[in-house]
């Protein structure tokens, strides 16, 4: 099998390529910076052109995602979701200060109550709360004809335990549980969309290389063109052929020259693809035509339908989300199958009391007391339908997230299949295409040379000449869908995956 060829391998072809092709990029600037890309620095600027290699490319366009930040910012935002879930548990300072006035003719009681009550309070994930609180009273009554001047200090201590609906440790933390899996669900798809980039970026740089080949043809068929009229016109001079012979091959280097400006045209549209990939900067889409390197070697591609079934089922980043949301779903069923119980709640308190009076005849009067509780409290709502309900909806989202799971199984499963069919099939159209070439090759000199002996005309040696463009054209195109098959491989496998964590194994200030 031949070499695939380089880009502009004819030197003269090459200087004749970016002298047109800089036509269209008229009034360039080269970038000093590429927006703060740690891998810009490496880039070798050339002029108004740059080139690139793919693996460059593929590293700046995943960079290029982190700078946009919103996968950023998804990632933040779900740990912050973390964060507020366990702030549920967080103890609580509650103060109150009140006064009091009575006036009660059945008691006799009349007078002013000042207070001050200081309490903390902290939830447990079992569902049990625990309350301290200290109380500062300060009396100026009068009972009966007695004062009830003094002060008193209570500290109380209270424990609230639910046994049944709230009483589970997963009805209380769910929220807090769901937010960590919500939060490995973004750190995936932040990995996942940049592998997306990064093979679209993969399927942009082979495009890109394609139109420089096929510009490469044009140009190239724009000199045999020439070659040709240059050859008639001596041949004519020389009486060996007829002065239409000329005409003819002015006509197909006129002809020639509409295939270099649609191919002009074809790099422009895909060099503007890959700019919108690998910058967030819009000033930056028209200011450097990017050159891609030469492409290497062929392989003859090795991959097997069922071996890459396998990874693609083992690696694929949006079932191990489904997988993610199916567990999140569970926990939500479990929770509201608790919500169903009746509220089953066991109290307890202790209280102790030192109270301090002075009567009339300054005599004080101090009053000592401890004071406990324990009660269990059973609330049974009537009928249950609101969570009843809840647990309903609960288990039907359950079904629908493992539907969606068997879903994405199925579709992983058609796409290796057709993405392995299509590997193989590309790589028979190169080798097809090669072949081609050959053949076409082997046409034009023989229609060269009888045009020399004067056999035939110049149409036909340039008819045989643009066989042998379309040729090269089909095996450009096959070659770049070929390459473009394998991304689509190597993403479905999660060998991308692995590629894009390594890229973002970055310095913290290298990013920002």
């Amino acid at each position: 099998m031949k070499k695939a060829p380089t880009i502009f391998s004819n030197k003269n072809w090459q200087a004749a390529g970016i002298a047109v092709l800089a036509l269209s990029f008229s009034k360039l600037a080269v970038a000093q910076e590429f927006h703060l890309s740690p891998y810009w620095k490496e880039f070798e600027f050339q002029g108004d052109t740059i080139a690139l290699s793919l693996d460059k490319v593929q590293k700046q366009t995943v960079f290029n995602e982190l700078l946009l930040q919103p996968t950023y910012l998804n990632v933040d935002t779900a740990k912050s979701a973390i964060e507020s879930a366990d702030a549920s548990f967080d103890p609580t300072v509650t103060v109150t200060t009140a006064r009091a006035r009575s006036d009660n003719d059945v008691t006799n009681l009349r007078g002013d109550q000042d207070s001050i009550s200081v309490g903390v309070s902290k939830t447990f994930e079992p569902g049990t709360i625990i309350s301290a609180t200290q109380t500062y009273t300060e009396t100026d009554a009068v009972s009966s004809g007695t004062d009830l001047d003094g002060d008193g200090d209570t500290s109380t201590l209270s424990l609230t335990q639910p046994l049944l609906k709230d009483g589970g440790f997963l009805v209380n933390t769910l929220t807090r549980e769901q937010a960590k899996i919500s939060l490995t669900n973004q750190e995936l798809a932040q990995v996942e969309t940049m592998a997306t980039r990064y093979t679209e970026v993969t399927s942009a740089y082979w495009d890109h290389w394609r139109s420089f080949q096929n510009l490469s043809i044009a140009m190239e068929q724009l000199a045999l063109a020439e070659k040709q009229e240059d050859l008639a016109t001596k041949l004519s001079d020389a009486g060996l052929v007829a002065k239409v012979e000329v005409l003819r091959a002015q006509t197909g280097v006129a002809q020639r020259y509409d295939a270099i400006i649609l191919a002009q045209t074809s790099v422009i549209e895909t060099n503007n693809t890959m700019m919108r990939l690998i910058t967030s900067n819009p000033e930056e889409h028209s200011t450097i035509l990017i050159e891609p390197n030469a492409a290497p070697e062929v392989v003859q591609p090795s991959v097997k339908r069922e071996e890459v079934t396998d990874l693609a089922l083992r690696n694929s980043l949006s079932l191990k989300q489904l997988d993610n949301d199916l567990t999140s779903s569970d926990l939500t069923v479990e929770a509201a199958d608790w919500q169903r119980y009746p509220d089953l709640d066991l109290t307890m308190s202790y209280s102790v009391s030192d109270d301090i009076y002075k009567n009339t005849s300054v005599r004080s009067v101090t009053t000592d007391s401890d004071d406990w509780s324990i009660g269990v409290t059973l609330t049974i709502p009537l009928g249950l339908r609101e969570t009843e309900e809840d647990y309903r909806q609960a288990v039907n989202a359950n079904t629908l997230a493992k539907y969606a799971i068997s879903s994405e199984k199925l579709n992983i499963v058609k796409t290796v299949e057709t993405s392995v069919n299509r590997v193989h099939q590309n790589f028979r159209r190169f080798q097809a295409a090669v072949n081609e070439v050959d053949v076409t090759t082997r046409i034009y000199e023989a229609e060269l040379k009888q045009f020399n002996r004067g056999e035939q005309t110049s149409t036909e040696v340039l008819n045989a000449a643009q066989l042998l463009a379309d040729a090269k054209n089909k095996r450009a195109l096959a070659r770049a869908e070929y390459e473009k098959s394998k991304a689509t491989i190597d993403f479905l496998t999660g060998d991308t995956n692995d590629v894009v964590r390594e890229i973002i194994k970055l310095p913290e200030t290298s990013i920002r």
